[in-house]
């Protein structure tokens, strides 16, 4: 029974500024120092010995004992990783909750005077009692194929196709309706707020939910509105779309915090009865408290997320090109994606939860939707993932509505494609990526990342 958290791509500083840092000192710098890191996380200093709290308490030995135990672990010569496993009774989740937790193993500690670079990569909670406090999501992606977008998603054969409505900012309700009316003539599956609009006076949430809720009677297309915001908001929120019809939701986790998204989960499951659907949108990524991609969405998934956003490979996006010479790159961007997918909808060791649908998201562009999607039906032999396109709708040469056509015209061509009948020298090329791409996946896989 343990906590279990890696960190790893870390950089120490140069070996003489960490000897004159710890001063006198012969050995294994780096162990040293590592050493060194999770003596801090208990103590919340650098001190090297609390000498005066060693002389003013009896049972120093057990507190001293408190902190984490450390294990260095080399992959590889440019890359290196330890894990830091806890005590059970060093989190209270219940009570502290799991801003808290983030806080302690990426907040002030990664400031940590050795490291010039280091990232929180993963965790693993090994203990029956968190089963209990992390639910996982309500819905799970069969559900949401089969009940909230049966009218549009006739058989699973296909990916989602939502839009996020861009300009994300400016649009007066008379001209949001507008676009929503027109792309919901495309025959799109969902249509969602930007993650950056929730209540402005020019386009206030309520009017958006009820223009929404109205074209939902006329139309096929469903609605995700965005709650983001303080947890009586997002409740408050909540309710409301609930209460005219609205079926998804839309949160910015990072911004309200894992514990706001598992509450609102919560009250989901326990109040409405799991008919509302989350999507959580991770901004920063990458930025923020140096968490891995990995982290945020496997938390995200825990604490309750339906549908995640976790990125397109680069050479998909709108502003990037394909290209044979960038192999590396390319590979790189193919197998990050592929093994994020995974973690949506693969088990989570000591956790039963249901599987979050994964979004092919932020700056996806139409020329390569087809090759997209016959890379992830030959990864994972289903079409159960979605994309989720903003400007790749909005700014594609004709309307709105013709524009969403082509779109849901290209995923459902290329969905009932014979993977045998592909012929394409970018399909060919990205085999062989795809091929090294699991192969890398299950290395990491094996080696516990």
């Amino acid at each position: 029974m343990s906590i279990v958290i890696t960190y790893n791509n870390f950089i120490l500083k140069e070996e003489e500024k960490i000897k004159e840092r710890m001063g006198k000192f012969s050995g294994d710098v780096s162990i040293e120092a590592l050493r060194s890191f999770a003596r801090d996380v208990s103590w919340g200093t650098y001190a090297d010995e609390l000498t005066a709290i060693d002389k003013t308490i009896d049972g120093w030995e057990s507190v001293k004992d408190f902190q984490p135990s450390i294990e260095p672990e080399y992959l590889a010569s440019d890359k290196k990783q330890f894990t830091l496993t806890f005590k059970d009774d060093f989190f209270n989740f219940e009570s502290e909750g799991v801003d808290h937790f983030i806080a302690t193993i990426a907040g002030d500690v990664l400031t940590y005077s050795y490291f010039y670079k280091i990232q929180v990569a993963d965790f693993c909670l090994n203990s029956d009692v968190y089963r209990e406090y992390f639910k996982g999501p309500n819905i799970g992606i069969d559900r949401i194929y089969k009940e909230f977008l049966k009218d549009t998603v006739i058989t699973d054969l296909r990916p989602i196709v939502a839009f996020s409505i861009k300009p994300r900012m400016g649009l007066t309700i008379d001209k949001l309706k507008k676009v929503c009316e027109e792309v919901s003539k495309g025959e799109i599956d969902i249509i969602e707020d930007d993650e950056r609009i929730i209540d402005p006076i020019y386009c206030p949430f309520t009017s958006r939910v009820d223009i929404m809720a109205n074209l939902q009677r006329s139309y096929k297309t469903k609605f995700s509105v965005n709650i983001t915001g303080s947890i009586e908001k997002m409740i408050e929120r909540l309710r409301y779309a609930h209460s005219k019809g609205i079926k998804f939701v839309k949160i910015d986790v990072l911004v309200t915090g894992f514990d706001s998204l598992r509450l609102v989960s919560e009250y989901i499951r326990t109040k409405l009865d799991s008919q509302v659907a989350i999507t959580c949108y991770p901004d920063a990524i990458g930025m923020y408290r140096h968490l891995s991609r990995e982290f945020i969405l496997k938390m995200s998934r825990l604490c309750g997320a339906d549908i995640i956003y976790t990125g397109t490979p680069q050479w998909a996006r709108m502003d990037d090109e394909f290209s044979k010479e960038k192999y590396d790159i390319n590979i790189k961007y193919l197998q990050d994606r592929l093994y994020t997918q995974r973690l949506l909808l693969d088990s989570i060791e000591g956790f039963s939860v249901k599987d979050s649908l994964p979004t092919i998201s932020n700056g996806c562009d139409i020329s390569n939707a087809e090759l997209i999607q016959f890379i992830y039906r030959k990864a994972f032999n289903h079409h159960k993932f979605a994309f989720y396109v903003g400007g790749g709708i909005s700014g594609f040469p004709a309307t709105l509505k013709e524009s969403t056509k082509e779109w849901m015209n290209c995923i459902k061509h290329t969905a009932n494609k014979s993977l045998d009948d592909y012929d394409n020298y970018k399909y060919r090329f990205l085999e062989k990526m795809l091929e090294a791409g699991i192969e890398t996946f299950e290395i990491k896989k094996e080696m516990g990342k």
